[in-house]
Protein backbone atom coordinates (compact mmCIF):
# COMPACT_ATOMS: atom_id res chain seq x y z
CA UNK A 1 0.00 0.00 0.00
CA UNK A 2 1.36 3.43 -0.93
CA UNK A 3 1.80 5.83 1.98
CA UNK A 4 2.95 9.45 2.19
CA UNK A 5 6.63 10.05 2.94
CA UNK A 6 6.12 11.26 6.50
CA UNK A 7 9.42 11.76 8.31
CA UNK A 8 11.67 11.52 5.25
CA UNK A 9 13.16 14.87 4.37
CA UNK A 10 13.39 16.12 0.80
CA UNK A 11 17.11 16.69 1.27
CA UNK A 12 17.56 13.03 2.21
CA UNK A 13 15.64 12.03 -0.89
CA UNK A 14 17.87 14.22 -3.06
CA UNK A 15 21.03 12.69 -1.66
CA UNK A 16 19.71 9.25 -2.60
CA UNK A 17 18.29 10.29 -6.01
CA UNK A 18 14.75 9.32 -5.06
CA UNK A 19 15.41 5.77 -3.86
CA UNK A 20 14.06 6.30 -0.35
CA UNK A 21 11.03 8.12 -1.69
CA UNK A 22 10.35 5.11 -3.88
CA UNK A 23 10.64 2.86 -0.84
CA UNK A 24 8.18 4.87 1.24
CA UNK A 25 5.48 4.70 -1.46
CA UNK A 26 5.81 0.96 -1.73
CA UNK A 27 8.34 0.01 -4.41
CA UNK A 28 11.84 -0.77 -3.14
CA UNK A 29 13.08 -1.55 -6.64
CA UNK A 30 12.15 1.77 -8.25
CA UNK A 31 15.12 3.95 -9.18
CA UNK A 32 13.19 7.23 -9.15
CA UNK A 33 10.04 8.41 -7.46
CA UNK A 34 8.38 9.23 -10.78
CA UNK A 35 8.58 5.55 -11.73
CA UNK A 36 6.34 4.70 -8.79
CA UNK A 37 3.50 7.20 -9.06
CA UNK A 38 2.54 10.28 -11.03
CA UNK A 39 1.02 12.00 -8.00
CA UNK A 40 3.59 12.76 -5.30
CA UNK A 41 2.73 13.62 -1.71
CA UNK A 42 5.67 14.64 0.47
CA UNK A 43 3.74 14.35 3.73
CA UNK A 44 0.17 13.87 4.89
CA UNK A 45 -0.34 17.52 5.90
CA UNK A 46 0.51 19.26 2.62
CA UNK A 47 -2.15 21.28 0.85
CA UNK A 48 -0.85 20.61 -2.66
CA UNK A 49 0.15 17.68 -4.85
CA UNK A 50 2.78 17.69 -7.58
CA UNK A 51 2.93 15.58 -10.71
CA UNK A 52 4.56 15.46 -14.11
CA UNK A 53 2.23 16.49 -16.90
CA UNK A 54 1.88 13.88 -19.62
CA UNK A 55 2.07 15.05 -23.22
CA UNK A 56 -1.55 14.09 -23.89
CA UNK A 57 -2.70 16.15 -20.88
CA UNK A 58 -1.34 19.46 -22.15
CA UNK A 59 -4.46 20.55 -24.05
CA UNK A 60 -6.61 19.74 -21.01
CA UNK A 61 -4.61 22.06 -18.74
CA UNK A 62 -3.32 24.62 -21.25
CA UNK A 63 -5.84 27.38 -20.49
CA UNK A 64 -5.19 27.20 -16.76
CA UNK A 65 -1.41 27.14 -17.19
CA UNK A 66 -1.48 30.11 -19.53
CA UNK A 67 -3.77 32.02 -17.18
CA UNK A 68 -1.15 31.80 -14.43
CA UNK A 69 1.60 32.91 -16.81
CA UNK A 70 -0.45 35.76 -18.26
CA UNK A 71 -1.56 37.09 -14.87
CA UNK A 72 2.03 37.10 -13.62
CA UNK A 73 3.74 38.55 -16.70
CA UNK A 74 1.23 40.83 -18.44
CA UNK A 75 2.14 43.79 -16.23
CA UNK A 76 5.88 43.03 -15.96
CA UNK A 77 6.58 42.41 -19.65
CA UNK A 78 3.51 42.92 -21.86
CA UNK A 79 3.89 41.68 -25.43
CA UNK A 80 1.64 44.36 -26.93
CA UNK A 81 -0.64 41.69 -28.35
CA UNK A 82 -4.12 40.65 -27.24
CA UNK A 83 -4.54 37.82 -24.73
CA UNK A 84 -5.96 35.41 -27.31
CA UNK A 85 -3.10 36.05 -29.71
CA UNK A 86 -0.57 35.49 -26.94
CA UNK A 87 -2.33 32.28 -25.91
CA UNK A 88 -2.33 30.80 -29.41
CA UNK A 89 1.35 31.59 -29.88
CA UNK A 90 2.22 30.10 -26.48
CA UNK A 91 -0.01 27.05 -27.03
CA UNK A 92 1.46 26.12 -30.41
CA UNK A 93 5.04 26.60 -29.23
CA UNK A 94 4.55 24.43 -26.16
CA UNK A 95 2.48 21.75 -27.88
CA UNK A 96 5.28 21.33 -30.39
CA UNK A 97 7.97 21.60 -27.73
CA UNK A 98 6.49 18.83 -25.61
CA UNK A 99 7.11 16.38 -28.45
CA UNK A 100 10.70 16.56 -27.24
CA UNK A 101 10.93 13.82 -24.60
CA UNK A 102 13.60 15.83 -22.78
CA UNK A 103 11.11 18.62 -21.98
CA UNK A 104 8.95 18.31 -18.88
CA UNK A 105 6.23 20.24 -17.05
CA UNK A 106 5.51 19.74 -13.36
CA UNK A 107 2.18 21.05 -12.12
CA UNK A 108 1.18 21.83 -8.54
CA UNK A 109 -2.48 21.19 -7.72
CA UNK A 110 -4.40 22.15 -4.60
CA UNK A 111 -5.91 18.97 -3.17
CA UNK A 112 -9.24 20.39 -1.98
CA UNK A 113 -10.20 22.30 -5.12
CA UNK A 114 -8.07 20.61 -7.83
CA UNK A 115 -6.97 24.10 -8.85
CA UNK A 116 -3.57 24.37 -10.55
CA UNK A 117 -1.55 26.73 -8.38
CA UNK A 118 1.76 26.62 -10.25
CA UNK A 119 3.96 24.88 -12.77
CA UNK A 120 7.59 24.45 -13.74
CA UNK A 121 8.73 23.79 -17.31
CA UNK A 122 12.25 22.62 -18.04
CA UNK A 123 14.40 20.73 -20.53
CA UNK A 124 17.34 18.41 -19.93
CA UNK A 125 19.69 18.24 -22.90
CA UNK A 126 23.10 16.58 -22.73
CA UNK A 127 24.52 17.70 -19.36
CA UNK A 128 22.43 20.89 -19.11
CA UNK A 129 19.25 21.61 -17.12
CA UNK A 130 17.47 24.52 -18.85
CA UNK A 131 14.91 26.04 -16.48
CA UNK A 132 12.41 27.51 -18.95
CA UNK A 133 9.48 28.70 -16.87
CA UNK A 134 8.35 28.62 -13.26
CA UNK A 135 5.04 30.30 -12.52
CA UNK A 136 3.00 30.29 -9.31
CA UNK A 137 -0.47 31.80 -9.02
CA UNK A 138 -0.25 35.16 -7.24
CA UNK A 139 -2.49 34.11 -4.34
CA UNK A 140 -0.20 31.13 -3.63
CA UNK A 141 3.18 32.79 -3.96
CA UNK A 142 5.17 32.30 -0.77
CA UNK A 143 2.75 29.65 0.55
CA UNK A 144 3.04 25.90 1.16
CA UNK A 145 6.70 25.90 0.02
CA UNK A 146 5.45 25.33 -3.54
CA UNK A 147 8.51 26.90 -5.15
CA UNK A 148 10.96 24.87 -3.07
CA UNK A 149 9.08 21.60 -3.44
CA UNK A 150 8.81 21.90 -7.21
CA UNK A 151 12.58 22.26 -7.33
CA UNK A 152 12.89 19.31 -4.96
CA UNK A 153 10.92 17.11 -7.33
CA UNK A 154 13.04 18.21 -10.28
CA UNK A 155 16.28 17.51 -8.44
CA UNK A 156 15.10 14.16 -7.07
CA UNK A 157 14.44 12.99 -10.62
CA UNK A 158 17.47 14.52 -12.32
CA UNK A 159 19.85 12.47 -14.45
CA UNK A 160 23.24 11.93 -12.90
CA UNK A 161 25.11 13.39 -15.90
CA UNK A 162 23.65 16.91 -15.45
CA UNK A 163 26.27 19.43 -14.30
CA UNK A 164 25.16 22.78 -15.76
CA UNK A 165 22.04 24.87 -15.08
CA UNK A 166 20.80 27.63 -17.41
CA UNK A 167 17.86 30.02 -17.48
CA UNK A 168 16.61 33.24 -19.05
CA UNK A 169 14.88 36.11 -17.26
CA UNK A 170 13.22 39.14 -18.79
CA UNK A 171 15.25 42.24 -17.95
CA UNK A 172 12.13 43.85 -16.46
CA UNK A 173 11.48 40.90 -14.16
CA UNK A 174 13.61 41.94 -11.19
CA UNK A 175 12.06 39.28 -8.95
CA UNK A 176 13.14 36.43 -11.21
CA UNK A 177 16.59 37.97 -11.63
CA UNK A 178 17.01 38.04 -7.85
CA UNK A 179 15.78 34.47 -7.43
CA UNK A 180 18.17 33.09 -10.06
CA UNK A 181 21.02 34.77 -8.22
CA UNK A 182 20.00 33.04 -5.00
CA UNK A 183 19.98 29.72 -6.85
CA UNK A 184 23.66 30.25 -7.69
CA UNK A 185 23.29 31.39 -11.31
CA UNK A 186 25.11 34.37 -12.84
CA UNK A 187 24.45 36.50 -15.93
CA UNK A 188 26.56 35.33 -18.86
CA UNK A 189 24.83 37.10 -21.75
CA UNK A 190 21.48 37.95 -23.33
CA UNK A 191 18.93 36.35 -25.63
CA UNK A 192 18.99 37.14 -29.36
CA UNK A 193 16.63 40.12 -29.19
CA UNK A 194 18.20 41.54 -26.05
CA UNK A 195 15.05 41.44 -23.88
CA UNK A 196 16.26 38.78 -21.43
CA UNK A 197 19.40 37.96 -19.48
CA UNK A 198 21.02 34.57 -19.99
CA UNK A 199 21.98 32.91 -16.69
CA UNK A 200 24.29 29.98 -16.05
CA UNK A 201 25.39 28.09 -12.96
CA UNK A 202 26.33 24.64 -11.72
CA UNK A 203 23.99 21.84 -10.77
CA UNK A 204 26.02 21.41 -7.58
CA UNK A 205 25.22 24.98 -6.50
CA UNK A 206 21.51 24.46 -7.18
CA UNK A 207 21.57 21.27 -5.13
CA UNK A 208 23.42 23.02 -2.29
CA UNK A 209 20.76 25.76 -2.25
CA UNK A 210 17.99 23.22 -1.90
CA UNK A 211 19.81 21.25 0.78
CA UNK A 212 20.00 24.43 2.82
CA UNK A 213 16.25 25.15 2.98
CA UNK A 214 15.26 22.10 5.11
CA UNK A 215 12.02 21.14 3.36
CA UNK A 216 10.19 18.21 4.98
Amino acid sequence: MKTPCVGITMNYILMNRGSDFARCVGDTNAKLAINVTDKLEFDGENMVDFHFLKQDEFEQYANELFSILYDNMSQIAPTGNGREEDFLSWFEANKEGLKNTNRHIIISVRKETHEIVGYFQYTVQNNVLLMEEIQIRKTYQGKYNIFEKIYGLVLANMREDVHVVEAYANKKNTKSIGILGKLGLSIVGENKNGTSYHFRGTYADLLDWHKGINII
